[in-house]
C-alpha cells in the first residue's frame, strides 16, 4: 500500500476541499492599498471614515465594506504615527 498509485492515496488536496477558515489569506490589490493608505495618512487626526466616505472608498477600490473596515482596524492597530497622535490627546 505504500506505493499505491490509486487516487485515494494521492496527497494533493484541492482548494475547494480546504475549509475557508484554513485557507491562506490573499493581500488586497496594490492600488486599493495605496488609496486606503493615502486616505489614512491625510486623516491621521481622525482615521475613522464615515459611512459616506466608506461608500466612496468601496467604489474606487472595488473592495467590500468588510474589507475596508478590516483594513482600517488593522492599520490603526499597527500604525505607530497614529498611536502617538491619538495618545497625546
Amino acid at each position: 500500500m505504500k506505493n499505491d498509485p490509486s487516487p485515494a492515496s494521492n496527497k494533493k488536496v484541492l482548494k475547494r476541499e480546504i475549509p475557508l477558515s484554513r485557507r491562506r489569506r490573499s493581500r488586497l490589490p496594490r492600488k486599493a492599498r495605496e488609496i486606503l493608505q493615502s486616505w489614512f495618512d491625510s486623516h491621521l487626526e481622525d482615521p475613522y471614515p464615515s459611512w459616506h466616505t466608506t461608500e466612496e472608498l468601496m467604489k474606487t477600490t472595488k473592495l467590500t465594506e468588510k474589507q475596508i473596515r478590516t483594513w482600517f482596524t488593522n492599520r490603526r492597530k499597527r500604525d505607530k504615527t497614529w498611536k502617538k497622535i491619538y495618545y497625546k490627546k
